[in-house]
């Protein structure tokens, strides 16, 4: 079997596995009880997700003007 052949083959078996894994996936998720979903986005979520992602002085501003000047200083250009 040469390289390419190889190689071919590898992403033919990793297509049927992922396959797999997403059929596995929706089974488990289509098992799960409301505790178990509950718990678990619990886990994921903060409890007040908005005093993590959002501080103070990003409140009225996305920040993505202060980063496109960051940008330009890193590359050399004036503002």
């Amino acid at each position: 079997m040469t390289e390419k052949e190889q190689i071919l083959e590898r992403i033919r078996q990793w297509k049927v596995a992922a396959a797999e894994m997403d059929r596995e996936r929706a089974e488990r998720l289509r098992g799960m009880g409301e505790s178990e979903s509950a718990r678990i986005f619990d886990m994921l979520v903060p409890p007040n997700p908005a005093a993590v992602w959002r501080r103070p002085e990003r409140l009225e501003a996305s920040g993505m003007v202060e980063q496109q000047r960051i940008f330009k200083r890193g590359h050399g250009a004036r503002n």
